[in-house]
């Protein structure tokens, strides 16, 4: 009798881009892709994984716990790294100045948060922020692209990470077919918020 295979999907609700179907994957933490079909990224696995790893192409884009059902992947990016270049543009057809911002960067753990929410109030001793412990440097660091509008503040803390080479946390959306902005550049990440870090 051959193994039996676990079928799951990587988004619920949510559904891929029809411009990202070719280029998202899955892998597992020894670095297997997982081959998927369809809007909402179907896959088969031989044995339930703890973990999962949202790549484009082979750039990794966010780490997901496993979940019986689905996985279920909004478009969330989450990655820990560093800011190595920065392009502004004016984009006179729609009349906007835009940050184009490329980040160097691992996969951050899927337990990781940006601060302690009012849900950890209790829970003592607050740890300080801590890069490395946030970041899977077992996977391979990959280059992603993200957008965000000239007047965003955020745009002023990438560029002074870039400047004084400090690491950051990056936490985006890839962007929807209706945006449009996969017109225009090969991997479109909206920028939502950011960590810096001086160490």
């Amino acid at each position: 009798m051959g193994d039996v295979m676990i079928t799951n999907t990587l988004c619920d609700s949510w559904r891929l881009p029809t411009y990202a179907e070719s280029y998202v994957q899955l892998a597992t933490s020894a670095g297997d892709t997982l081959p998927m079909t369809g809007a909402h990224g179907t896959f088969n696995i031989d044995a339930k994984a703890d973990t999962l790893t949202v790549l484009w192409g082979d750039a990794p884009l966010s780490q997901l716990a496993w979940q019986d059902t689905s996985l279920d992947w909004t478009g969330a990016v989450r990655l820990g790294g560093f800011v190595t270049a920065i392009h502004f543009a004016h984009l006179a057809q729609l009349e906007m100045d835009l940050a184009v911002m490329t980040v160097e960067a691992y996969p951050l753990k899927p337990d990781v948060k940006p601060y302690l929410s009012a849900s950890h109030r209790d829970n003592f001793p607050y740890a300080p922020a801590d890069f490395l412990s946030g970041i899977d440097d077992d996977q391979s660091e990959g280059v992603t692209t993200w957008l965000a509008d000239m007047d965003s503040p955020l745009v002023g803390l990438m560029q002074d990470a870039m400047n004084q080479a400090h690491r950051v946390y990056a936490f985006g959306q890839l962007a929807s077919d209706e945006q449009g902005w996969h017109h225009l550049f090969a991997l479109p990440i909206l920028l939502e918020s950011v960590t810096t870090f001086m160490r």
